[in-house]
Formats: C-alpha cells, sequence, structure tokens
C-alpha cells in the first residue's frame, strides 16, 4: 500500500510540474518541442523564453531532455542560447547530466526549421 502511496504521489509531481509546458513543434526524427508560454518575457525589444525538447531515443551522452533559456530576435529571426540543462529522462525530470552556461552568440534560423517555428510561437504569442 505504501509502495503505491508513493507512486500516485510521484505521478501527481510529474504531471504538475510538467502542467507549464505546451507543445509547439516535432522534427523529423520525433522529438518534441515544448514552450513556456507563461515565463516568456519582452524586454528591449527581445523575447526571453524557456524550450524543452523530449527526444524519442537517448543522445549520445544518455539524455532524454533538455530544457534553455533563449534571448530571441524576432525581427532577424535569430536566437541566443543563454543557458542549458541537460537531463536523464524526459520532461527535463531525472538526473541533471550537464549545466551549461555557454559563451552565448546569435544563430540565425535556417527556414522552416524547428528553431523557426518555436521563434515564430513565441514572437506571434508575446507580440
Amino acid at each position: 500500500m505504501k509502495k503505491l502511496l508513493i507512486l500516485l504521489f510521484s505521478l501527481l509531481i510529474s504531471f504538475n510540474s510538467y502542467g507549464e509546458w505546451t507543445q509547439v513543434s516535432k522534427d523529423i526524427n520525433n522529438n518534441t518541442y515544448y514552450i513556456d508560454y507563461k515565463k516568456i518575457k519582452k524586454i528591449d525589444g527581445y523575447h526571453y523564453f524557456w524550450w524543452m525538447t523530449n527526444l524519442l531515443k537517448p543522445d549520445m551522452y544518455g539524455d532524454l531532455s533538455y530544457i534553455g533559456y533563449v534571448q530571441g530576435d524576432c525581427k532577424l529571426s535569430r536566437k541566443m542560447n543563454l543557458s542549458e540543462f541537460y537531463y536523464t529522462l524526459p520532461n527535463g525530470e531525472g538526473s541533471l547530466t550537464t549545466n551549461n552556461v555557454i559563451n552565448p552568440v546569435w544563430a540565425y534560423n535556417p527556414i522552416d526549421s524547428v528553431n523557426e517555428n518555436v521563434l515564430e510561437e513565441v514572437c506571434n504569442y508575446a507580440d
């Protein structure tokens, strides 16, 4: 009985923490991309947002998801990854394997790419 209660409690916590993410895109490998719309901020013409990727198969390091904080430029369709967090389980759960605070640089989004689709979603929502 105790194990059943722990399992139910764990599921409730998982669903509650996952409730902020909205699916916005899938790529050709069936990886799924999400945005946390509630945390989008527009500051000085830039959009700051959190996005999450769930991988269908583990990457070369064994991670199944990552969450990133991004600065987006809607006018020039480019983004800058400000930080990234990699996890062993989907939905940003499991063990945090890497916490990359990278040297941010602007990257232009290819036409019809997942990056372009995600940024368009953010820009359309926040404008």
